[in-house]
């Protein structure tokens, strides 16, 4: 599995790397990696689809916060959105899910035109780093809730955090 052939290895192999999820899971980051997102996302959905029944918990969860990682990088952040949500839901608080949900809404603070509406998403964006902080002590969700925190000019917090 090399970045340049990655597509045409995954027509020709496509069959054999869905066998096996954790490499299935391999393909999706080096896809996400390389940039090929809707690769990742193919992988990710044909996986889902014809293997959900064989897949661990821990590996579903994975693909599935890989998923909406493509989902956001590719533009589809709504899609990303919705996928990060239902993970919530159903009791994902680790640091991967919850980074992933603040940087979907920093992305959607970055395409909003509406004032009011893009401190709310920036808001949202930090609690959501934060979370993650908490529960995991995730350095990369710290940063980025002490950095959203200076930009919603909350300098207390981000002392906090620091």
């Amino acid at each position: 599995m090399k970045g340049s052939n990655l597509l045409q290895d995954w027509s020709t192999q496509r069959d054999q790397v869905l066998d096996d999820p954790a490499q299935a899971l391999k393909w999706m980051k080096q896809s996400i990696r390389i940039g090929e997102y809707l690769l990742a996302i193919e992988i990710a959905e044909s996986l889902l689809e014809k293997k959900k029944d064989q897949i661990d918990i821990k590996t579903h969860l994975e693909v599935r916060q890989q998923l909406a990682l493509a989902f956001a990088r590719s533009g589809f952040t709504n899609k990303a959105k919705t996928l990060l949500d239902e993970l919530r839901a159903s009791g994902a608080v680790d640091s991967e899910t919850l980074g992933l949900l603040g940087s979907v809404y920093k992305i959607l603070w970055g395409k909003t035109p509406i004032s009011g509406e893009k401190t709310n998403l920036l808001k949202t964006s930090r609690d959501f780093y934060r979370l993650g902080f908490q529960n995991t002590n995730a350095t990369y969700c710290g940063i980025n809730a002490a950095t959203l925190s200076i930009m919603l000019d909350d300098p207390e917090t981000a002392k906090s955090l620091a």
